[in-house]
């Protein structure tokens, strides 16, 4: 066995859902450790502070009731050669579940959310952009000088301080 194939081959597929029935929210996970990737997410989750609260899933967690209201089941113990294989699988049984605690989607790269947001937005990048611009615009004109600056004279080297009195400096 290759050192690849070893690495993953205690890989899993766990879901993480609410032992309160009522809730259908749940999140899809892969790892080659469970038993560290479970430490870690009971950790994350137990934080109330907004370390991390762009986790939709630790965020929830933590709002209705902890980790003690909470399971984690292995769906599939899925021995593989790379990272890439385990994901893919992942992504497999995301399909399935259709998880609604999942911040991201296995394998979609961040190439492939910015064109989602790009689409999904469209009108509202536009309106930005043209905002933008208008500002920028008004910024010139208000930077702009209404009339070219009048400069005086250079004093020239006889300067008349009284009419009677010239002084001369050369």
């Amino acid at each position: 066995m290759n050192e690849a194939t070893f690495e993953f081959c205690k890989s899993v597929i766990y879901m993480i859902y609410c032992n309160d029935q009522t809730i259908r929210d749940c999140y899809i996970g892969s790892s080659k450790d469970f038993v560290t990737r479970q430490r870690v997410h009971k950790y994350r989750s137990s934080k109330g502070d907004s370390t991390y609260k762009t986790y939709p899933v630790y965020n929830f967690i933590f709002l209705n009731g902890g980790w003690d209201n909470f399971s984690i089941k292995i769906l599939e113990y899925y021995p593989c050669r790379s990272k890439d294989d385990l994901l893919n699988r992942e992504e497999h049984w995301y399909n399935i579940i259709k998880p609604t605690l999942n911040k991201y989607v296995p394998r979609r790269t961040r190439l492939i959310y910015n064109r989602m947001y790009r689409i999904k937005n469209k009108d509202k990048i536009k309106k930005h952009k043209h905002e933008y611009h208008k500002r920028k615009q008004l910024q010139k004109k208000k930077n702009a000088p209404s009339k070219p600056i009048k400069t005086e004279k250079p004093l020239n080297p006889v300067q008349v301080i009284d009419k009677n009195i010239t002084l001369d400096f050369q």
